[in-house]
């Protein structure tokens, strides 16, 4: 009979032993080390020549200026990379119209800064806007 309590106390034990492993491998790699916060990308980005340049032509109106920053799996580089998305709408409220949306797009490295895929637009129509969201959220790559 006391053999098979001590048996039992083995198993139990074993079991939440393996189970404590397990979680603390889990908990390990699913901790992302980002050296690169993403105020410090969007910086990074603004303060790129072509951008800076692109920036100052295009850009000219802070409060109706969206800037956004997310951190996106890059399943061809096997890594994270912040996408850095700058877009401002140009009015043309007396002309009953909009004049469309000018958009900065780029990639920032969040382990050595480098930027990749810097992409401008002028002139966007808002729905060319709203179908590349919804291509990009249906249609995965």
């Amino acid at each position: 009979m006391v053999d098979n309590k001590i048996l039992v106390a083995l198993v139990v034990l074993t079991v939440l032993s393996t189970a404590f492993s397990a979680q603390l491998v889990w908990r390990q790699r699913s901790e992302i080390s980002i050296p690169i916060p993403a105020d410090v990308a969007l910086d990074t980005v603004k303060s790129e020549q072509s951008a800076k340049a692109f920036i100052e032509e295009n850009f000219g109106a802070p409060e109706d200026r969206i800037e956004r920053v997310s951190l996106a799996w890059d399943p061809a580089g096997d890594s994270y990379l912040w996408e850095i998305e700058i877009q401002e709408n140009s009015c043309g409220c007396k002309f009953n119209e909009t004049e469309g949306v000018t958009i900065l797009k780029a990639s920032v490295d969040p382990y050595n800064g480098a930027i990749y895929n810097l992409t401008s637009r002028v002139g966007v129509p808002e729905d060319t806007i709203k179908r590349e969201a919804c291509e990009k959220g249906c249609h995965i790559e």
